[in-house]
């Protein structure tokens, strides 16, 4: 692949998919444990997530603009685009760190 794809919801993977390729003599892998990589001595991911702090949640919006059908069929209409992209990222993403995985880097 030309390109090297990280996903926020798995930061855990998307750091040992760039340390692999940045780093593969692992001069700096502290560096990547310490904003998210799966630490490999412990298996422990040292920097969990943080909660949301929105007094509203996602879903609760959502719910809201479910209730107005003309809005919520432009809504669905609006980032179905951006869904098929986001989906194609991350099945590349997915493709790439078993890829990894198998070669036994992580």
């Amino acid at each position: 692949y030309n390109v090297i794809i990280g996903v926020v919801e798995r930061m855990s993977d998307s750091m040992e998919l760039l340390k692999h390729y940045i780093d593969p003599i692992n001069k700096m892998e502290s560096l990547f444990v310490k904003y998210g990589m799966k630490d490999p001595v412990t298996g422990e991911i040292v920097r969990p997530r943080e909660k949301n702090t929105s007094p509203v949640s996602t879903s609760a919006v959502l719910a809201e603009i479910k209730n107005d059908k003309k809005l919520y069929e432009k809504l669905v209409e609006i980032v179905k685009y951006e869904q098929r992209i986001t989906d194609f990222a991350v099945g590349l993403h997915s493709r790439q760190y078993n890829m990894i995985e198998k070669m036994g880097a992580t």
